[in-house]
């Protein structure tokens, strides 16, 4: 059974809607399917949810997406599901917009509700027809187009409930236009009286006693500073869009005009790191968005693809929820609580260094920190962080090894309450994905602690070794999660080792668009001051260039 029939504008708004029933509400499923096909740029032909099944058609020359659900399991008896489609694009795009290319803010606004009298007549002559199997959805159209002309709406006693056009649905996550145009990176320059050593320490240089009370670094940290990556120098070439030769008439883009474009962005992509199956997946994506837009030159076509592909990729990396640390910080704190990172991660990939950072930016930022030693698995683990609490003055709260982490975890968040401790940056045990016992462990610890922030820090070296480790932590705190309590899953990601990767960023993207979470911070050096916010325009540059 056709439960709903939707026509919406790529940037969020439904121009009209018909429903079986005005009690169902389908704003959620249909939020979850705009941001995978929109925002995110999935390929995929079928989304269900709340037992029903969704299925679309785009008009990319008027960004229209025509949105059809149906009760799940009931395929088979809605053979004509395509033709109905077809033939509601069909009527809406002629009769409202076939002397403009693009829908104009009025146009969104005007409302579209005398096109429910029409949909009547197109869904009479479809589901009536659904006999013919030589019926095809052109020659529905084409027969709907005079079939309609100047129909009235006022009174069909059969006709479904009355639709609404024009109201801004609840799309959440779309991403800021204007984007800041990305400058030029600065060299950093370390004065004499700054730190410059490693930050991981085998050996103590001096009596902690006699080491003065400030902190060893003075460079201010400006997450929003430009960073660079180190490139390689690279032969000159004449790029690699510059050897596509082929010229184009003008007419509707097809799959065929873009096919050499799109694999040989797909070679890009796959050369600067980006998974095989995602760049696949990305450059299908583009491929249907583009398809029916109308071209006049090779060079249009190019054009059109680079954009389309630029924007997907701004889309996908760009947070679908603002977090500002600070000012969640400063709100913790009004409440009386202290602000809780708890960082999480396989071994070795810098999480003791990275937790150093963070706190060496939240002590520039005026905070009270407190360090939780909660790796009490690790030998040493205990002793790196009392390392790095000597130079940066941040005292440590542990209980030795071989303690429950999630019991000292919450004893240190008991302890900086009664101090007024601003932030307590939680360490845990680096742990393989697959390793059960120590991911229930972690789960326990978030579970228990209840952390206003999880952090997963990995190196963005690995390539996508990250987004398998990154999604197995993520479905361990959910599959550890106790029965009737709301999971608690990882917030955003920090990569490390992010000035070594020459360019080669794409495990970046991979991970983003296999999970949907954001990276919120890189390092970029061995200092302590080496710290940035995750700038989407400058990955996307690395990415396209």
């Amino acid at each position: 059974m056709i439960e709903g029939v939707f026509v919406y504008h790529k940037g969020g708004f439904v121009l009209f809607n018909w429903k079986l029933s005005e009690s169902r509400n389908f704003v959620e499923p249909i939020n979850q399917l705009l941001h995978l096909i929109v925002l995110q740029q999935k390929n995929i032909d079928v989304f269900s949810s709340s037992k029903l099944t969704f299925e679309w058609i785009f008009s990319n020359d008027f960004d229209l997406v025509f949105i059809m659900c149906f009760t799940e399991g009931t395929e088979q008896f809605l053979p004509f599901r395509q033709r109905l489609l077809e033939a509601t694009k069909a009527a809406f795009t002629e009769r409202y917009l076939s002397q403009n290319k693009k829908l104009t803010p009025r146009e969104i606004f005007a409302g579209y509700d005398d096109f429910l009298g029409v949909f009547n007549k197109i869904f009479s002559t479809v589901s009536s027809s659904s006999s013919s199997s030589s019926s095809s959805s052109s020659s529905l159209s084409s027969s709907l187009s005079s079939s309609v002309e100047g129909l009235s709406i006022s009174g069909s006693p059969s006709a479904p409930k009355k639709g609404s056009g024009g109201k801004k649905a609840p799309v959440k996550g779309t991403p800021k236009k204007g984007s800041k145009e990305v400058k030029p990176p600065k060299k950093k320059s370390w004065k004499d009286d700054e730190y410059d050593g490693p930050l991981n320490f085998s050996q103590s240089s001096g009596d902690a006693a006699q080491e003065s009370d400030e902190p060893h670094f003075t460079t201010k940290i400006d997450l929003d500073e430009e960073y660079e990556i180190p490139t390689t120098p690279a032969a000159k070439s004449r790029g690699f869009l510059s050897r596509l030769i082929p010229v184009l008439t003008d007419r509707v883009l097809n799959e065929e005009d873009m096919a050499s474009i799109l694999n040989e962005y797909k070679q890009h992509l796959i050369e600067k790191n980006v998974a095989l199956d995602i760049a696949d997946q990305l450059c299908d994506s583009i491929k249907s968005s583009l398809i029916g837009a109308t071209v006049s030159s090779f060079n249009t076509v190019r054009s059109k693809v680079k954009e389309a592909l630029e924007a997907a990729l701004i889309r996908i990396l760009t947070p679908r929820r603002e977090i500002d640390v600070l000012r969640d910080i400063n709100k913790a704190n009004q409440e009386g609580n202290p602000y809780v990172f708890v960082f999480v991660g396989v071994n070795g990939v810098g999480k003791s260094t990275s937790l150093s950072k963070i706190g060496a930016w939240l002590l520039q930022n005026n905070k009270k920190v407190l360090i939780a030693a909660c790796d009490t698995f690790r030998s040493g683990a205990v002793e790196q962080l009392t390392t790095h609490s000597r130079r940066l003055k941040i005292p440590v709260f542990h209980q030795g090894y071989g303690k429950n982490a999630a019991n000292v975890a919450q004893a240190a968040i008991r302890a900086a309450k009664e101090q007024k401790v601003d932030v307590v940056l939680v360490d845990t045990a680096g742990r393989m994905q697959d390793n059960k016992p120590l991911m229930e462990s972690l789960a326990e610890l978030v579970h228990v602690n209840k952390p206003n922030l999880v952090l997963f820090v990995g190196e963005a070296l690995v390539g996508n070794d990250g987004v398998d480790q990154l999604t197995k932590f993520n479905a361990a705190l959910h599959q550890h999660t106790p029965v009737n309590e709301d999971p608690r899953l990882i917030d955003g990601v920090m990569l490390t080792k992010f000035d070594t990767v020459d360019e080669k960023v794409g495990a970046a993207l991979s991970m983003v668009y296999s999970t949907g979470i954001p990276i919120l911070f890189v390092g970029v050096g061995q200092q302590y001051t080496d710290l940035k916010k995750f700038n989407v325009n400058t990955v996307v540059n690395f990415l396209m260039n």
